[in-house]
């Protein structure tokens, strides 16, 4: 490792367990009319200054490209292929994109010493790998986060990467000009064109806010039935139906944590990512409610070409399970899928678990 990747792994690991009080903050005057870096400042104005002074330090050792216009943030908690895989899925990007890719690498602490051990060693060997990548791929940037038991969850390290984004935004020649992308750490495949598909849609102002489509590997569309699942499962989320036409006002989950494309402006106008919401995907749905509640109806688009592959979820493996005569009852198939890795293996998932 460099001493410049030496000293920056230092720095990262003093941050990560630095958690400033937050809430759930979204009450803005801010119009649309204003700038960018305008409604992002006032944005940042609702949080305590200990937090903003936080991803400042973050942005100090990552350093931000003034020409970045496309910013993508992954929370993470992976082994090293997962890391590499998805790194080289970007060097591959094409098209005039100025971009940069931040991994929020994250975990909460437990009661189980043996558990914190692995996972720590983890978060640290993710952080290592990645910061000896950023010497190659100079658009990494790198968080670290470990969360107190209660403190964080899945919506506070998404709050953590998105806001990181939105304040490095602020910090480039052209914020108007600016796309936040959000994805997640079990990404299988993006086309070479990803990035300036979300681009060329949102940051020449056609739209504000664009789902990507998410597909899995095309063993899991083999099954009829898990097929029909995965399906009703997807379009449920999407919000698109048969109720699409019969009851416009309805707008469904989006967004989909894994898939989306937001401008900044809208990002903030709509409140955030609320960063209390423990469980699940419940900060996903907060979001989509809060831009159409804040926002109104239109704001929100499905692109069906903008494809992302990504692993099965838990439910899709244990479906795939009950499919294939499993007797065990389905709450104790998901509350134990992370400590029983055979489902995915059933699937063919080995890839990267």
């Amino acid at each position: 490792m460099s001493f410049y990747s030496g000293n920056c792994l230092a720095s990262l690991i003093n941050l990560a367990s630095v958690s400033p009080p937050l809430c759930y903050r979204g009450n803005f005057s801010t119009t649309p009319s204003l700038s960018t870096k305008s409604v992002i400042n006032e944005y940042f104005s609702t949080h305590p200054e200990c937090y903003t002074r936080e991803l400042e330090e973050f942005i100090n050792i990552n350093r931000v490209n003034p020409v970045i216009n496309v910013f993508v943030f992954i929370v993470c908690y992976n082994k090293l292929p997962n890391l590499e895989h998805i790194v080289r899925l970007y060097g591959k990007q094409k098209g005039d994109v100025n971009f940069q890719v931040t991994f929020l690498i994250n975990y909460t602490t437990g009661d189980n010493e043996e558990k914190n051990n692995f996972d720590e060693n983890v978060f640290l060997e993710s952080a290592k790998l990645l910061l000896k990548l950023k010497e190659r791929y100079n658009f990494i940037h790198v968080i670290t986060k470990r969360y107190s038991p209660g403190e964080g969850g899945l919506a506070r390290a998404r709050k953590y990467a998105m806001d990181y984004s939105l304040l490095a935004c602020s910090k480039t020649e052209r914020p108007d000009s600016c796309v936040l992308i959000s994805n997640e750490g079990d990404t299988l495949e993006i086309e070479d064109d990803y990035l300036l598909s979300f681009s060329s849609r949102i940051s020449v102002g056609r739209e504000y806010f664009v789902q990507g489509r998410v597909k899995y590997p095309s063993n899991v569309y083999d099954i009829p039935l898990l097929k029909l699942y995965v399906d009703v499962r997807e379009r449920v989320h999407i919000g698109q139906g048969i109720n699409e036409h019969r009851y416009p006002g309805f707008e469904g989950m989006m967004p989909i944590g894994r898939n989306y494309g937001i401008h900044p402006k809208i990002a903030c106008l709509s409140g955030g990512i609320d960063p209390i919401a423990l469980r699940g995907a419940e900060d996903d749905q907060m979001l989509g409610f809060d831009i159409y509640y804040r926002l109104g109806n239109g704001i929100k688009h499905y692109a069906e070409d903008i494809v992302l592959t990504t692993n099965p979820r838990r439910e899709i493996l244990i479906v795939h399970g009950l499919l294939n005569g499993r007797e065990d009852d389905a709450k104790s198939m998901y509350e134990d899928f992370h400590n029983n890795k055979k489902y995915m293996i059933a699937l063919g998932m080995t890839m990267f678990f």
